[in-house]
């Protein structure tokens, strides 16, 4: 099989943002059957058989683009760490089913740090270990006769924006934008406008992916190549479903649409509710079902971001010649 990145190369001419979609615990099939076909599967966050079932669906035609995370976050959460040279092996092994691999970036501080704790120095080691770890895996790759341009480093919100400019300067044509989980979201847009207050000032805009960019208002007000989310499969799980009119939670009661709330608890007036109903209907989905089967609302959730990414043109928002390169 040939390595791919069709999905990411150059001269694409794919306008929408792409939504990859992160997260575990689902049958594949499920997810493509409503049209998911772009996934963001991590090392260690996901299990064997999440990413045999993603490459089964390849070897029998099933059309699918990744992203391969290196699951750091999820190994640092546990006090655990990742070898650099070990994750190199594995990339290479797995870049003829994925177009991307994420580098393997350092986390600041140890897990139940307090943020107030993490001092700028902390923060700039973490970022100085994230960058010799991608020169490292450059080398893995190109010595394995791949570009290093499929490997995509990762910009976090507290480093300096002279990583951002070190990246941008070294040739990197894909990079990891990752907003931090400890903000809100108005803070986490005061950031990232500084973010692409100097993307845009290039004469050619690189791709970006936006890590756990899950929020509509963040997904529509910058110009993503791509994001990633897993709301799709928590909010689900816990028996809330995405529609144009915010996040439903839903239950089995016999009462449910009665009690039908957001998640600022308000209650929903009956020609909001007909509205409801209706949306659902439109997708193919019905209430009762959702209240009762996850699965259903995990289907309801992903046809709610495919639908979301169609509207996210990137090209509406750029400066004028600053194409992709």
């Amino acid at each position: 099989m040939q390595p791919r990145w069709n999905l990411l190369s150059k001269g694409c001419g794919i306008e929408p943002t792409n939504i990859f979609f992160a997260g575990s615990g689902f049958n594949y099939d499920l997810a493509y059957e409503v049209g998911v076909r772009k996934r963001l599967l991590s090392w260690h966050a996901n299990t064997k058989e999440d990413l045999d079932e993603y490459r089964d669906a390849q070897l029998v035609g099933k059309e699918s683009f990744g992203i391969c995370d290196s699951g750091a976050f999820t190994v640092w959460n546990k006090g655990g760490s990742i070898n650099v040279l070990e994750y190199g092996r594995k990339i290479v092994e797995l870049l003829c089913h994925f177009d991307v691999a994420a580098n393997l970036d350092v986390i600041p501080g140890k897990k139940g740090m307090p943020a107030k704790d993490i001092t700028k120095a902390i923060t700039e080691n973490a970022a100085q270990s994230g960058w010799e770890n991608y020169l490292t895996l450059s080398r893995i790759l190109t010595e394995n006769g791949i570009s290093w341009q499929r490997l995509m480093p990762i910009y976090h919100q507290g480093e300096s924006i002279d990583w951002l400019k070190k990246m941008v300067d070294h040739g990197c044509s894909y990079i990891g934008i990752s907003p931090s989980n400890d903000y809100q979201t108005s803070q986490r847009m005061l950031w990232l406008d500084d973010v692409y207050d100097y993307l845009l000032s290039l004469p050619t805009l690189p791709k970006t992916h936006g890590y756990a960019v899950t929020s509509p208002a963040l997904m529509k007000s910058y110009p993503w190549f791509s994001v990633d989310s897993s709301s799709w499969i928590q909010a689900g799980g816990y028996g809330s479903v995405n529609t144009p009119f915010g996040l439903i939670t839903l239950s089995d009661r016999e009462q449910a649409m009665g009690k039908a709330e957001s998640m600022d608890g308000r209650d929903w007036s009956d020609e909001m509710k007909t509205k409801i109903y209706q949306y659902f209907q439109s997708i193919g989905l019905n209430v009762d079902s959702l209240k009762k089967e996850f699965r259903e609302r995990w289907k309801a959730n992903a046809i709610y971001l495919l639908n979301l990414e169609k509207q996210m043109l990137w090209k509406k928002i750029m400066k004028p010649n600053a194409l992709f390169s």
